[in-house]
């Protein structure tokens, strides 16, 4: 399996590492590293994380506030999104 991040997605992405490095040293970091080990456990078995009815998948990063929305796509794993679990539920849904 391939692991396909959006462009969209990966800005997202950059901008709350970004935010958690401003507020505290290292938390950035600690963020990017979660993240990864959620983007890890998706590629060892993608259809772990419940869908919805439209065949978005969504896996909670520990620690932090935020799910990885993704998408199965023949032997591709699409991450549309990595959306904050309390702001502007389903915005992402057009991608």
């Amino acid at each position: 399996m391939t692991l396909i991040v959006l462009p969209v997605a990966n800005e997202e992405f950059e901008a709350a590492k970004e935010w958690y490095d401003l507020q505290s040293a290292g938390l950035g970091k600690r963020y990017r590293e979660l993240v990864k080990q959620t983007l890890a456990a998706i590629l060892r078995n993608p259809l772990r994380y419940q869908s919805d009815s439209l065949g978005f998948h969504r896996a909670f990063v520990k620690v932090f506030p935020f799910k990885v929305y993704y998408k199965m796509d023949g032997d591709d794993i699409v991450v549309v999104a990595f959306a904050h679990n309390h702001r502007k539920p389903e915005y992402w849904l057009h991608r």
